[in-house]
């Protein structure tokens, strides 16, 4: 069951770091798209340009809040990541633990059995 549990949690990990890795390209397309739009944008504004000058803003606009959404996504990746990790090691030391206080308590039984050996 446990080496289930750890496939499982691993199989986890690895979509999450190949998701992370997919945010990363499309974080690098959206930068060189914004860096495409940002030369479309006029030195100076002139009656020719005037009236597109509000749409190119919106669009660089939309385009940072997406650029600013996916970098959301990759810290929200990484925070999951590390809780699941974090998870995964405190139940291993409760299971150490739980194995410790076992042993412990059969070391102590046959203690007793010892002793009531030697007693009689």
């Amino acid at each position: 069951m446990e080496s289930k549990d750890f496939e499982y949690n691993q199989e986890l990990l690895d979509d999450i770091k190949a998701n992370r890795n997919g945010l990363h390209t499309m974080l690098n397309t959206i930068a060189e798209f914004r860096n495409k739009v940002d030369t479309l944008l006029p030195d100076k504004v002139d009656f020719r340009s005037r009236w597109m000058l509000p749409e190119r803003m919106k669009t660089i606009t939309e385009i940072v809040k997406t650029e600013l959404a996916v970098r959301k996504q990759i810290d929200d990746s990484l925070k999951t990541e590390y809780e699941m990790r974090k998870k995964k090691e405190s139940k291993d030391n409760a299971d150490e633990g739980d194995k410790i206080k076992y042993f412990a308590g059969m070391i102590e039984k046959l203690e007793g059995i010892n002793d009531l050996k030697m007693t009689n």
